[in-house]
């Protein structure tokens, strides 16, 4: 998917949520967001209210998150392996079906 700014979109989540039953602890990172019924109703009494809101995307938020505690991979897919080939055409190419080790926040 692409943003409207032509940025491509998020790929890969882990959801850290506390409350997530039988979740594991990656980092003390976490953001919470609102669901899609609940973000209706605020906009909806913005609306009726007619107050001005101002809709922002906190596009950083975990940039500057430690790596995961617990070692998490993931599977490489289709379109990394491509852009990694075209910012490194002089590196071996990727297999697909390889792993990689998660050293940043997601």
């Amino acid at each position: 998917m692409i943003k409207d700014d032509g940025r491509k979109k998020a790929r890969c989540v882990s959801n850290g949520a506390k409350n997530m039953h039988g979740s594991v602890t990656l980092a003390e990172t976490y953001a919470s967001s609102l669901e899609q019924n609940e973000s209706r109703v605020f906009w909806a009494a913005t609306a009726l209210k007619n107050w001005k809101t101002i809709s922002a995307d906190a596009a950083n938020a975990f940039a500057k998150a430690d790596a995961p505690v617990a070692p998490l991979y993931v599977r490489i897919d289709k379109q990394y392996r491509e852009w990694y080939s075209a910012k490194y055409p002089d590196r071996p190419k990727l297999k697909h079906g390889a792993i990689m080790r998660v050293k940043k926040a997601l």
